[in-house]
């Protein structure tokens, strides 16, 4: 049986030896197969933020049907990501200091082929950007895929305009006293404020805001203060309509379709015997939307107020039209984040609080599992989505 190199190594006291000594059969370089991927509806991204090392985060890519793990590249500091409508490319938001954990700040927008994920551009953040947690809204693509927006908190709330086709900086729009990115319409977006109201900022090609399109709505739309909402939504971007949901189970739909945020009539998710039970939205990434079918996903447990973080134990699938939860499908793991295909019988994604990618049914069968990906796999990201 030929002995693996390090033993042949060990023996002929590698430190001294030349190539032409070393026994015959051993190969001299690694050589390695390259795959690109090939177009897949149902692919799925996982952002790994690498709790307690989050210089070390991570993309895996997984096909969506099976949980196998497709590719994977490396990330910055507290990353973000988006992916182009046209599926031709991958974009993350990182940051890097130059002596690794130390030395001078730079701030990217990097672009991948998304087949290859070989970098193609990397435009600098001369602000840089909202260094938290990841949050899906932290940096939105244009439904037209002609601009990237990257939230700034620095200590002034605005908005980084990156224009993805000429792969160059535009400049910041303002956001006083508001945070997140709902990119609606091919030179707009929605951001969510701190007295519960929202604003919609339109801009033109040099990513400036045109004044006169910068809008609220006339009055906050939840209660900032005993009711906030989760940073992340239900989104339809096929309607241009979003879906918040407040701590306590209240659902808000507002609509983008116009120059500024119109909010519909809210509506609980639980009913009284619900309530009484302490059901409440709860996890990470809570929410998801299927415009096909027109269900709202949320993830739910059972806690006391302001226990928002707290994994969930039940998937809620809510029928927006009728505004009625019609199916409580009951997890096999304690559930942090959840995504939904976008096709017309959907596959739903979870991340278990063990770090296990949990694919789902819509009838709550488990049809695939991916175990321990990764150090803490957190946000997820479905093919089409943009």
């Amino acid at each position: 049986m030929r002995r693996p190199f390090y033993a042949a190594c060990l023996a002929l006291a590698c430190s001294s030896v030349n190539a032409q000594d070393l026994p015959s059969g051993i190969p001299l370089a690694e050589t390695h197969n390259v795959s690109t991927l090939t177009d897949n509806p149902r692919r799925l991204w996982v952002l790994d933020t690498s709790f307690p090392a989050p210089q070390a985060a991570k993309v895996w890519i997984l096909d969506g049907n099976s949980g196998q793990v497709e590719g994977m590249f490396n990330m910055g500091y507290w990353p973000n990501l988006g992916l182009s409508p046209d599926k031709l490319e991958v974009y993350s938001v990182d940051s890097f200091w130059e002596k690794h954990t130390r030395g001078a700040r730079h701030d990217y927008l990097t672009t991948r082929n998304i087949r290859t994920l070989e970098v193609t551009s990397e435009v600098e953040l001369p602000k840089g950007r909202a260094l938290i947690v990841t949050n899906k809204p932290n940096f939105d693509v244009t439904p037209d895929g002609r601009f990237g927006l990257s939230f700034n908190l620095a200590p002034a709330t605005t908005v980084s305009v990156i224009d993805l086709n000429k792969k160059a900086y535009l400049g910041e729009i303002p956001i006083p006293g508001c945070g997140l990115i709902f990119a609606s319409a091919p030179s707009k977006f929605t951001s969510v404020c701190s007295d519960g109201t929202l604003q919609t900022v339109t801009f033109d090609i040099r990513g400036e805001a045109i004044s006169s399109t910068t809008e609220r709505t006339e009055a906050p739309v939840f209660d900032a203060e005993q009711d906030p909402v989760f940073e992340h939504a239900g989104l339809d971007r096929r309607n241009s309509k979003i879906y918040l949901i407040s701590y306590g189970g209240r659902v808000v739909p507002i609509d983008l379709s116009g120059s500024a945020p119109k909010p519909e009539p809210s509506w609980s998710l639980q009913g009284d015997a619900e309530k009484a039970a302490h059901w409440r939205p709860g996890g990470w990434q809570i929410a998801s939307f299927n415009p096909v079918t027109q269900r709202l996903y949320v993830l739910m447990h059972q806690g006391n107020a302001w226990t928002h973080k707290d994994p969930a134990t039940e998937l809620w699938v809510v029928d927006v039209t009728t505004r009625k939860v019609e199916q409580r499908l009951r997890l096999q793991d304690k559930t942090l984040s959840v995504a939904i295909s976008l096709d017309a019988e959907p596959l739903l994604y979870t991340i278990a609080e063990s770090n296990d990618i949990v694919i789902y049914n819509t009838i709550g069968q488990v049809v695939a599992r991916q175990e321990k990906l990764g150090l803490s796999p957190l946000v997820l990201y479905v093919s089409g989505e943009h």
